[in-house]
């Protein structure tokens, strides 16, 4: 009995393994898909349980693979192995994110939407926490470089404006652009944020240096300083 389950088991993951070989990853489930992963940790278990746990808990496969360590470790079943694997996929996939965006021009702030629109959100969109990033442009408005400057509590991530300026000026850029999450989903700024940017401006255009925009991104929405009038 035990022998048939197990070589039932090993069927299974063959065939989901080929489906997708053939087939692509929309073929897969959600489910399915967290179960070949967990399976990289646990390769001779039935992972089936976990997988179903981890997609009724977190609804769907991005948001299994946003969740922090701490939350993983909530659900039964779930190992060490399990747990580093899709936290390293997320993070791997993070950072192809903002690779790809490495190059992009952008010209004005309508293209610093578009850009933040369609890879940001991905990073940003459904953190638990406040996280802040800084996009650093070069005389052709390529970006060069983008680095995480702070994260922190649920409506507060510390930003200095000497730390964007030692990084803006180290990176030898010509503007940036600021990005920043908002988990309660409420997109418009908090008067710190307002305030933070004006200080940043300020300081920002002593040495030359300009603020192509300000971003906010939830999971549904962002929210853009230049367009609304607040740069």
């Amino acid at each position: 009995m035990e022998k048939n389950r197990e070589e039932y088991r090993k069927g299974h993951r063959i065939r989901l393994r080929e489906k997708f070989l053939e087939k692509g990853i929309d073929s897969l489930s959600d489910v399915e898909i967290i179960e070949l992963l967990l399976s990289f940790g646990q390769p001779r278990s039935d992972v089936k349980i976990q997988a179903r746990e981890l997609i009724k808990k977190y609804k769907n496969l991005y948001s299994v693979l946003s969740a922090s360590n701490e939350e993983l470790q909530t659900i039964s079943g779930i190992g060490p192995k399990n747990i580093f694997g899709i936290l390293f996929v997320s993070a791997c996939y993070k950072k192809a994110v903002s690779q790809k965006i490495k190059g992009e021009k952008i010209s004005n702030h309508l293209m610093a939407k578009t850009v933040i629109e369609n890879n940001f959100n991905i990073i940003l969109g459904n953190l638990k926490d406040e996280h802040v990033y800084l996009l650093m442009l070069d005389n052709g408005n390529r970006v060069q470089k983008i680095i995480r400057l702070s994260e922190g509590t649920v409506g507060r991530a510390e930003l200095y404006p000497r730390k964007v300026l030692e990084n803006a000026i180290k990176n030898k850029a010509a503007s940036i652009i600021l990005v920043h999450n908002h988990p309660s989903g409420i997109k418009e700024p908090s008067d710190q944020d307002i305030l933070i940017t004006k200080n940043l401006v300020e300081v920002l255009n002593k040495v030359d240096i300009s603020i192509l925009d300000h971003i906010i991104v939830t999971d549904s929405d962002i929210y853009s300083f230049k367009e609304n009038k607040l740069l």
